[in-house]
This record gives C-alpha cells, sequence and structure tokens, in this order.
C-alpha cells in the first residue's frame, strides 16, 4: 500500500504528518481526489477509507512518519496508518525526489 500524493500523482511509501492550518474532512479530500483525475469504484467504500484515514490521523502528531498498511491482512480495501517515526531522520529523505 502507498500514500497517493495528490497534487503530483506520486505515490510514496512513507509520509509526514504536517499542519496545513485548517480542519480537513473526507469530503475536502474526496474533492481533491475527484480532480486528481484518479478512478473511484466506489464512492461510499471511498468515503469510508477516507473518514477512517482522518480518525487515525487525531492519534499522530506533526512530524510523524506513517506508512499505510492493510487493516486486515491481506485485504487492501482498508487500511491503517502504522507510525514508522516520531521524527524524520536527518540522513535520509522520505520522498523518492521530492
Amino acid at each position: 500500500m502507498t500514500l497517493h500524493e495528490l497534487k503530483s500523482g506520486k505515490e510514496h511509501a512513507l509520509g509526514l504528518m504536517v499542519f496545513i492550518g485548517r480542519a480537513v474532512t473526507e469530503s475536502d479530500l474526496f474533492a481533491r481526489l475527484v480532480d486528481s483525475g484518479a478512478a473511484i469504484g466506489n464512492v461510499e467504500e471511498t468515503l469510508s477509507l477516507l473518514r477512517s484515514y482522518l480518525e487515525q490521523r487525531q492519534s499522530l502528531k506533526i512530524g510523524n512518519v506513517v506508512r499505510l498498511a492493510p487493516a486486515v491482512e491481506g485485504d487492501v480495501d482498508s487500511c491503517r496508518l502504522v507510525l514508522v517515526a516520531k521524527t524524520p531522520s536527518s540522513r535520509g529523505r522520505l520522498c523518492d525526489g521530492g
């Protein structure tokens, strides 16, 4: 499972929790997903997945490094955020080329 960068379309194995200065809802993310041109098979399942992502994000702190993993092993339709590190490594880059 990878994180999908909506602005560029790039996929990343790891992500960094950042502060953007405003609340974000599943509707906000869904609109950005649609605008990115991503194929959406089932609207309700996608909204549920985005809602779950936002709920899980609440337990994380700004600067945490995360990755996506299946919520249930082998189930690609569900995911959970996994804390990889409390802060990014000062020696490495999180993104490939970004």
